[in-house]
């Protein structure tokens, strides 16, 4: 018998020099944090893009790096991540990190909002930035330099 797999596609609308295979990085991760069936769809935009889906979906007039759009229940995770490659590879300067560490990062923080998890109080980002970093130390720090 043939177990569950996460479907996962992924889109490119904005090219950013990565050094893993998205597709595969995120199979990983999911398997890490036990997730083995789900329907996962991230699309990398450019900053245009990005403002547009925040004002239409969001109402909010302003560039972001990650918008995630939960369609699934608890039982069966499905989902869109949007991530603007433009605004990662401006907070990868900011934070002295390669592109690849902020995408990382950014893919793993839209799992995380697609499994339930939320930023929007104090305390609730601490509880998500928590588990991101684990899983990106896991993932990341591992393979740099490999």
């Amino acid at each position: 018998m043939e177990k569950n797999k996460p479907i996962i596609r992924v889109n490119s609308l904005y090219s950013l020099p990565l050094d893993f295979d998205v597709s595969e990085f995120l199979n990983d991760i999911l398997i890490h944090l036990a997730i083995d069936t789900g329907e996962f769809e991230f699309t990398i935009v450019g900053k245009e893009l990005i403002k547009e889906i925040n004002q239409t979906h969001l109402e909010r007039d302003e560039f972001t790096d990650v918008i995630t759009f939960n369609l699934g229940t608890s039982e069966y995770i499905e989902g869109d991540v949007y991530i603007c490659g433009e605004v990662a590879e401006e907070q990868s300067i900011k934070f002295n990190q390669s592109i690849s560490d902020e995408m990382a990062l950014l893919l793993i923080h839209g799992v995380l909002h697609l499994m339930g998890y939320e930023d929007e109080t104090p305390e609730k980002k601490k509880e998500m930035f928590e588990i991101q970093d684990k899983v990106f130390d896991r993932f990341r720090r591992a393979t740099i330099g490999s």
